[in-house]
């Protein structure tokens, strides 16, 4: 008996070997394509932070704009402003320049 039972360990422990090995090739194909998934995201966010920056570029070339078209009274610069959003109040002598409000941003498309 002592025979058939270390030949019934022995194919058990070859079962949980192969099952392990197995898992194993599951656990590193899973890993690379969570790696390129990953890759995939980190591009995505970098574009979004990029559109961040250039977003508050953006907000802050208006806002110099609108000073200086409140302080020079521009009218090509004021026009320009108003082309695209901005719409300046009369600035009375000796106040202070007023802010712009940035244009109303599009929604992003996906």
């Amino acid at each position: 008996m002592d025979r058939d039972r270390l030949g019934w360990l022995g194919w058990t422990a070859t079962g949980v070997g192969v099952i392990t090995l197995v898992l194993v090739v599951v656990n590193i194909v899973l890993a690379t394509g969570n790696g390129a998934l990953q890759r995939e995201v980190n591009a995505r966010q970098q574009q979004i932070n990029e559109g961040i920056r250039v977003n508050n570029a953006s907000n802050q070339m208006v806002q110099l704009l609108a000073a200086v078209a409140a302080r020079t009274n521009d009218a090509e610069i004021r026009a320009l402003l108003e082309r695209h959003g901005t719409v300046l109040a009369p600035n009375p002598q000796g106040a202070q320049p007023p802010q712009a409000a940035p244009a109303p941003a599009e929604e992003a498309k996906p």
